[in-house]
């Protein structure tokens, strides 16, 4: 009798982890559109073939499954739903199950606990991942709209990114509003400090106000264009630290959404350079957190993707080249805006190739991708993403869509509660086990 009940207690204590912590303070990032195989390359390009990104360091791991309720292949809206309220829903609907009703955010929960609460983000603050925690509707498009909502959420502490359009009255010549409601000049009058650069930033979370902070009118630059910008423009660990320091003051814990947004809008253009260094950058933000985990264990910081974009191949020969992306030192973005003219010759184009990316050898047939007739396409126009394409063919890799995949996606966890976040599960799932330590809390 004694050796099965010595058995037993063995097979207990082997599957249900003997030291779980619930977490005072959740992390979460969300490296938007950010998949296997780009993790991998960006693994190579930034560290080398047999070292590790800072966030692969976790102690544990997991897989997310990111279909929606009615596609297998989802939008940010649906997958940041998912994550932020624990509900699958439809495409470009936020906030709402799939029968359009109202659910509750992380962000409320977490208030609902007297938790301060963040969301960070390099592209507009009114775009689907952030405001999949800060919005209720079914139309993600409409920017305005969700820029009037966030006025009445009372739940929110600390809003940052870019967007400043949608927050101005149309009679600004940097508006995309389509009324005159100053959003900026109500934020303060409901008691935020508005802030649109980065020493404003850091002076206000020196003060118990809460904070809206835009400080571009559309999103962000991307990380490796920040040397063509203006320096008053925060980066996205720069942010992540100042909302630690500002939302850790309160005793009682905080929620932080922090979205690395522009990798997904990178890869959509097939810019896998430039997402890259955006991955640079997200190691920048995570290490912040890790620095914040030394001296408060009873964190929890996630680091994980909505959905998978491009469907990006590591291999379209027998080898990769990856030290081309150390050669490109602006996204194709810019390259393809400050350099790219319609009357240009091939040679004049070719030069521009051999001086910004130190690539010359290049096809006919792929130049003339880049002079195509011009597609009004979401995020890039085909003049861009055949830049990208070029670059991509000299490094051996490839692409499957221009969109997102069906792909499952990695979830890394470390610190208080890390242990439940290993195996394979739906992405609701992230929100459930959130949602639970925050119960646990409360029930203690």
């Amino acid at each position: 009798m004694m050796k099965k009940i010595i058995i037993f207690l063995l097979m207990f204590f082997l599957c249900i982890p003997l030291f779980t912590q619930t977490p005072k303070n959740v992390i979460l990032f969300i490296g938007d559109g950010m998949g296997l195989s780009l993790i991998d390359l960006a693994r190579i390009v930034l560290k080398g073939n047999d070292k590790y990104l800072n966030f692969e360091k976790a102690p544990t791991v997991g897989l997310t499954k990111t279909y929606c309720a009615d596609n297998l292949i989802t939008d940010s809206a649906a997958a940041g739903t998912a994550i932020a309220c624990g509900h699958k829903t439809k495409q470009y609907w936020l906030g709402v199950d799939r029968n359009n009703k109202h659910v509750l955010n992380l962000v409320e929960i977490a208030h609902a606990m007297n938790k301060k609460t963040g969301v960070i983000t390099n592209v507009t603050v009114t775009h689907a991942t952030p405001a999949a925690f800060l919005f209720h509707g079914t139309n993600r498009r409409n920017e305005c709209e969700i820029a009037e909502q966030y006025l009445e959420n009372n739940n929110i502490d600390l809003i940052l990114g870019g967007g400043k359009a949608y927050f101005l009255p149309s009679t600004d010549p940097e508006s995309q509003r389509y009324d005159k409601r100053n959003l900026l000049q109500e934020f303060q009058e409901k008691n935020f400090n508005v802030v649109l650069d980065k020493h404003q930033l850091a002076a206000s979370v020196l003060q118990t106000k809460k904070i809206l902070g835009v400080f571009y009118k559309n999103d962000l630059p991307y990380a490796i264009d920040y040397p063509y910008e203006s320096q008053l423009i925060p980066t996205l660990s720069e942010m992540t630290s100042h909302a630690i320091q500002y939302l850790s003051k309160h005793q009682n814990g905080f929620f932080l959404m922090v979205e690395s947004g522009k990798i997904d809008w990178a890869m959509h253009a097939h810019d896998a350079g430039s997402a890259i260094q955006e991955i640079a950058q997200l190691e920048k933000a995570y290490q912040v957190a890790l620095d914040f985990l030394e001296t408060h264990p009873d964190t929890l910081i996630l680091v994980t993707a909505d959905h998978e974009t491009s469907g990006m191949g590591l291999g379209t020969g027998r080898n990769l080249y990856p030290q081309v992306f150390s050669n490109q030192k602006m996204s194709v973005y810019s390259f393809a805006n400050m350099y790219l003219k319609d009357n240009m010759s091939f040679r004049d184009v070719r030069q521009l190739f051999q001086q910004h990316f130190q690539i010359d050898q290049i096809e006919n047939k792929d130049l003339e991708t880049i002079f195509e007739v011009d597609s009004k396409e979401w995020y890039m126009r085909k003049r861009m993403r055949g830049v990208a394409e070029i670059i991509a063919k000299q490094v051996c890799i490839g692409f499957t869509t221009s969109g997102h995949t069906g792909q499952s996606v990695p979830v890394y966890a470390i610190g208080a509660g890390h242990e439940s976040f290993s195996g394979v599960y739906e992405n609701i799932a992230i929100f459930q086990k959130i949602q639970n330590f925050l119960q646990i809390e409360k029930k203690e």
